[in-house]
């Protein structure tokens, strides 16, 4: 014949489960309350130097050709026509150098 027992309890699962599911949650918490990490750069590729007064100077080269997002023109007022022009766009010129002549019309 069978001996009757008492049924377990379990307690010390529950308990158990409690506590780690606890601990999920601070984990989860913490975690997603970290600030993102900053990139790491090697320090060959940057330049590392004191912070100096003046101007700041930035000279950029690149291949290709600078070519305007929008092309804006601007009509005159008085009727004329361009004849010839003096003075090709790039190269610098005084205040008085005559850089187009024009026909009234």
């Amino acid at each position: 014949m069978d001996i009757p027992r008492e049924p377990t309890t379990n307690r010390k699962r529950y308990v158990q489960a409690g506590v780690g599911a606890v601990g999920l949650i601070l984990i989860t918490i913490l975690l997603a309350s970290l600030k993102p990490a900053a990139p790491s750069v090697d320090r060959e590729v940057i330049s590392l130097e004191g912070v100096s007064r003046g101007t700041m100077v930035r000279e950029v080269r690149g291949p290709g050709t600078l070519v305007p997002e929008q092309i804006r023109w601007i009509s005159a007022l008085t009727p004329a026509r361009v004849e010839r022009i003096f003075v090709q766009p790039g190269p610098r010129h005084a205040i008085s150098t005559m850089t187009f002549g024009k026909d009234s019309a």
